[in-house]
């Protein structure tokens, strides 16, 4: 009796044949082709909770001039105060209003503001331990590490309106050479106020700002309504009001065209129709002719609207329509 070896593939020791010098190894082609296809078929999350209305450059120019506001900001109420203060921009997002007004810290003393001239609103929200610890230093009291929470009463509220004055004032400077606007503070609320300037869905501009001072560090939320800046926001783009031409739109829509020029959508194209009784429909049978004739909707149909106006025809073998007129939007 004679002992074998078989090289059984289901068994741990076998080991797969080696490919001939030379030749391709199948299993590596296939993991390649996947992985092509694996890179075709990538897909670009889109988050519809974050409305983007100011280009990159646009949010740089924004970004940067309220980093201006921040130091110049920092300056004079240290030097109100006599107490080190420091502004820091901490993000910058473009949300939807609830989404916006949903991040401001729930202890937060709430402003509103106005741009002038465009007579719009927008928020501005401080975190109640620097209200606090603001009020105790403009009264001459000692800096302490983390001021005790209380109940503002309408004196407390007063003088909180001179820090609200003083941070929209340095804050209108800036907006001034950005936005070419000025902000006024129109009123100042009581604490656990809620807000609504707009409509839940209007894309907003949540710019965040951190202030550390002896207390700690507390957060001052600016808010801005794109609706609030629509009229002058093409200051930030660096583009004359009225002087926005046809080769603007033009570049625009070849990007946008570009962009979404690979997706595929499903196209239907209807030649006539006609409205008939439920008896008729259910009489039909096999080599029945129903008349259609024109009825003016004739066309290339994307979903339920009409793209294009079109007339049936034959391409050779096959049938096809001919677009005869565009559709809204073409």
């Amino acid at each position: 009796m004679t002992d074998e070896t078989i090289n059984d593939p289901a068994t741990p020791d076998a080991q797969p044949a080696s490919p001939a010098p030379g030749a391709s190894d199948p299993q590596t082609e296939r993991i390649g082709e996947e992985s092509a296809g694996n890179r075709r078929r990538r897909v670009r999350a889109l988050d519809f909770s974050r409305p983007m209305k100011l280009s990159p450059v646009e949010q740089r120019r924004f970004e940067a001039a309220h980093a201006t506001f921040c130091r110049d900001a920092s300056m004079r109420l240290s030097s109100e105060l006599r107490s080190p203060i420091e502004l820091e921009v901490l993000s910058f997002a473009q949300m939807t209003w609830t989404t916006a007004h949903r991040e401001v810290p729930a202890l937060s003393i709430i402003a509103v503001l106005s741009a002038r001239p465009l007579e719009t609103s927008l928020l501005l929200g401080i975190e109640e331990p620097f209200v606090i610890a603001m009020i105790e230093r403009m009264l001459g009291g000692a800096e302490q590490a983390a001021p005790a929470s209380r109940n503002l009463t309408d004196i407390d509220m007063a003088i909180a309106g001179r820090l609200f004055t003083s941070l929209v004032e340095q804050l209108s400077v800036a907006w001034q050479d950005l936005l070419g606007l000025r902000l006024m503070l129109v009123d100042v609320l009581p604490q656990h106020s809620s807000v609504e300037l707009v409509l839940p869905s209007e894309p907003t501009l949540a710019i965040t700002i951190q202030a550390r001072h002896s207390g700690g560090a507390s957060r001052i939320s600016l808010l801005v309504p794109y609706s609030s800046i629509e009229q002058a926001s093409h200051t930030l783009s660096g583009i004359a009001q009225g002087a926005e031409d046809g080769s603007a739109r033009q570049e625009g829509d070849s990007a946008l065209r570009s962009a979404i020029g690979a997706v595929s959508v499903e196209l239907r194209a209807e030649v006539g129709s006609v409205a008939m009784k439920i008896s008729d429909v259910l009489a039909l049978g096999e080599g029945d002719l129903v008349r259609i004739g024109p009825v003016g909707n004739e066309g290339v149909y994307g979903g339920v609207e009409r793209l294009h106006r079109a007339r049936p025809g034959r391409s050779g073998a096959r049938r096809a329509v001919q677009i005869i007129e565009g559709g809204p939007g073409t």
